[in-house]
């Protein structure tokens, strides 16, 4: 499951959600939005060829590795416990179907797209807009 992180105010929080991968000829042809709260779907359909065969196409594993080139006194193996999917509307990603890895360390929080960038904070596309500074997922 993964959490929809609070309410931006110039955008509408509907909760969590399920991401749900449709598969033709072993590829991902898209994938659908389940909300948890009332178990409608979000209509959020994408037919791309730029997901791997797995889902979601960077790991938790890959997603650790990359947080831990970044971050001295952590490893891969103890970033993987922390790990989880998190989504806010920010430059970094528009779409809920591309959430971000987050990594809750300490009283931080680390980022790591489905490319492999990594993130120490979120850029809000209304503060790059406004010339703000950028928030915490």
């Amino acid at each position: 499951m993964l959490k929809q992180f609070p309410r931006d105010e110039h955008y509408e929080n509907l909760g969590d959600y399920y991401l749900v991968p449709l598969w033709e000829n072993e590829k991902i042809k898209g994938v659908v939005i389940v909300y948890v709260n009332t178990w409608e779907t979000g209509g959020y359909v994408r037919t791309t060829d730029e997901f791997r065969p797995e889902f979601p196409p960077f790991s938790l594993e890959e997603a650790s590795k990359v947080a831990a080139k970044n971050l001295e006194n952590y490893d891969a193996r103890s970033l993987e416990k922390v790990g989880k999917l998190g989504w806010k509307l920010c430059e970094q990603t528009h779409d809920r179907e591309f959430p971000l890895w987050v990594f809750e360390v300490g009283d931080e929080e680390y980022y790591v797209d489905w490319v492999g960038e990594f993130y120490e904070e979120l850029t809000s596309v209304h503060d790059k807009l406004g010339g703000g500074v950028g928030n915490r997922l």
